[in-house]
C-alpha cells in the first residue's frame, strides 16, 4: 500500500467506525456483483461490457487499456460521503477480484481530483509495469493512494496513523 502525503492528510480524517458505518449502495455493489470479463488478456468490468471504450490496440499497452475501462467516478454511483464510499468499494472489488482471479495480481488506484477531491477508483492487472510512477507520489498534486492485491480497512487506518 503505498500514498502520498496529500493522501495521507484525508486518511488521517476518517476512522475505521466511519467506514464500517456504511455499506455500498445498489449501483456501486451491482458494479462489483456482475464481476470481470477478459478481452484480449485484460480483465476488464463486465458491467460496462456494452459501452464502447475502445480497443486493445488504440492503447500503449493492457495497462492503458485497463485503466481506461475500468475507471470509476464514485460519485457518479453514490451521494455524499465520496471518500468512505470509494475505500468500501476500492475493498469490496479487491474482494471479488481475488474469487474471481486468485492467479492473478491486481493494482488499485484511489485517487482525489485536485480541484473538488471527487474519488475515482481504477484498476487494473498487475503485469509489473506501473500505471503512476510509484517512486514520484508526493509529485502528484492530487492525493493517491495505490493498493497490490487486498487490504483491510484496519490496515488502511493504521498504516495512516503510523505515518503521523
Amino acid at each position: 500500500m503505498l500514498m502520498n502525503e496529500a493522501m495521507c492528510t484525508f486518511l488521517s480524517k476518517i476512522s475505521l467506525k466511519d467506514i464500517s458505518s456504511k455499506k455500498l449502495n445498489h449501483e456501486l455493489k451491482s458494479i462489483i456483483d456482475n464481476g470481470f470479463f477478459i478481452k484480449d488478456d485484460c480483465a476488464l468490468l463486465k458491467k460496462f461490457e456494452r459501452l464502447n471504450r475502445g480497443e486493445l490496440c488504440s492503447f500503449d499497452d493492457e495497462v492503458e487499456f485497463e485503466c481506461s475501462f475500468n475507471s470509476i467516478h464514485i460519485d457518479d454511483f453514490a451521494k455524499g460521503d465520496f471518500f468512505i464510499y470509494a475505500i468500501i468499494y476500492a475493498y469490496e472489488l479487491t474482494l471479488k477480484w481475488k474469487i474471481n482471479f486468485p492467479d492473478r495480481k491486481i493494482k488499485l488506484i484511489l485517487s482525489l481530483d485536485d480541484e473538488n477531491y471527487s474519488p475515482t477508483v481504477t484498476f487494473y492487472t498487475d503485469r509489473g509495469k506501473d500505471y503512476l510512477n510509484e517512486n514520484k507520489l508526493n509529485s502528484y498534486i492530487n492525493p493517491i493512494l495505490i493498493i497490490s492485491g487486498t487490504f483491510s480497512y484496519l490496515d488502511l487506518v493504521c498504516q495512516n496513523k503510523n505515518k503521523e
